[in-house]
């Protein structure tokens, strides 16, 4: 897998997909304080994949950018802000955890019957005494 090329492909999905939302959002006035921004970004979620975790960390690095860059006070003020502020959480998705375990779970079953299994047929074949 080409994690560039994956993370690449990610991202233009994104802003693909935030341009279409963007044209139905106003420019300027009241509203335009509403709209979708990646600065207000919190959290990414992933499933543990190489390409999932750079997409992740690319992610929250653009949305650390633009919120610093929006953000109105001093960087004497922004460095006093809460660490809250100035993080985003990044989450493994809880069933592909669930998934991956059972996964390994089975995995390591089928090793340890093999093992045994080994085991036992150097006993039947008096490779032991």
């Amino acid at each position: 897998i080409d994690t560039a090329n994956c993370v690449n492909d990610t991202l233009r999905r994104i802003d693909n997909t935030y341009g279409l939302v963007k044209q139905h959002l106003p420019e300027s006035g009241e509203e335009a304080g509403n709209i979708i921004t990646i600065g207000k970004v919190a959290s990414t979620m992933n499933d543990g994949t190489a390409a999932a975790l750079v997409g992740a960390d690319e992610i929250a690095k653009l949305a650390l950018e633009q919120r610093k860059a929006l953000f109105t006070g001093t960087d004497e003020e922004w460095d006093a802000l809460p660490v809250e502020k100035k993080t985003i959480y990044k989450w493994r998705c809880n069933n592909h955890r669930r998934v991956l375990i059972a996964a390994e779970y089975q995995r390591a079953e089928e090793r340890l019957d093999s093992e045994h299994k080994t085991l036992n047929e150097n006993r039947e074949n008096n490779c032991f005494h």
